[in-house]
């Protein structure tokens, strides 16, 4: 069984980040397989939840709904993934990457705010420092590629994708009381599987494509990203990430959303063979100083 119970929240916070981080690299070349969001969104977790049911049957991980009120669950779904993914995906295909990760770059502060107005969580002067820090470090290695054309319904959806995220950290935090992060994670992946499989079988029916369903598992590469995308950018970092919310305070530990940002430049660099630039040496920089800024605090209390 696995026992989150001994994963230390730091390290914790640097798992899901940096799978996050490597999550950029596998949508693209699942996005290249696959052509449509959508789409890849409907297979990723449709593959997510049967390994997570496969983990459920086995008892590798524990997860136990009877007779537990599985609402709270389902609220949390809504937000992560049902209208983060839906609303990232749409932001993302009318805007460039630069705005997409900009605007996802204010995750932490807008995570900070609603945590202060329903959780009562305070953030130190110190803390707030480092985690602005790591804001300007994300815009510094953005700042090359951003755009003067700013498409104002791209930006809104991507505003609603960080939005839904923030609330997802602060009532994962919250209902973390009643619910283990594997049950958590169990519904989330049920309700993506549920929802992102329904809406691609409406379209396809529509278009009379069924058949086309699951032909891009066919392409070896296709199938690796789409498997990593569900196993460990799915599964296992929101198990991680739950798990990380029920010990450490949401404004405190959502600085690392940024750390994500340094990972894919990492993954560009070394393995896509993208450049590395002066701006990506120096907004790296801040960056890992402003999640480390954060989290010594952090690993000072716990």
């Amino acid at each position: 069984m696995i026992k989150t119970t001994e994963l230390d929240p730091i390290m914790g916070g640097v798992l899901y980040s940096s799978l996050f981080g490597f999550s950029f690299m596998f949508v693209k070349i699942g996005l290249d397989g696959v052509g449509d969001a959508f789409h890849l969104l409907a297979l990723r977790f449709l593959i997510a939840f049967v390994f997570i049911e496969g983990l459920r049957q086995l008892n590798v991980v524990k997860i136990n709904l009877k007779d537990k009120n599985i609402v709270p669950l389902l609220f949390l779904s809504l937000l992560q993934p049902l209208i983060y993914f839906t609303f990232e995906a749409i932001g993302i295909a009318m805007t460039s990457s630069s705005q997409a990760g900009i605007m996802i770059a204010f995750l932490p502060i807008m995570t900070i705010i609603l945590a202060k107005w329903i959780l009562n969580e305070e953030t130190s002067q110190r803390q707030m420092m480092f985690i602005l820090l790591s804001l300007v470090g994300v815009l510094i290695v953005n700042v090359n590629n951003f755009s003067l054309g700013i498409n104002l319904q791209g930006m809104l959806a991507l505003f609603i994708a960080v939005l839904s995220a923030a609330l997802f950290s602060v009532y994962s935090r919250k209902y973390s009381r009643d619910f283990l992060p594997t049950e958590i994670t169990y519904i989330m992946m049920m309700s993506g599987a549920i929802v992102f499989n329904g809406i691609e079988l409406y379209r396809r029916i529509g278009t009379h494509s069924l058949n086309g369903y699951f032909t891009p598992l066919a392409d070896i590469n296709t199938l690796v990203a789409i498997c990593f995308l569900a196993i460990f950018a799915s599964v296992l970092v929101f198990i991680t990430l739950n798990y990380v919310l029920s010990k450490v305070e949401a404004s405190k530990i959502s600085v690392f959303s940024n750390f994500t940002t340094f990972i894919a430049i990492c993954a560009g660099v070394l393995i896509m063979k993208e450049p590395f630039t002066m701006n990506h040496a120096i907004g790296s920089m801040l960056i890992i100083i402003g999640v480390w800024g954060v989290s010594s605090k952090v690993a000072a209390t716990n």
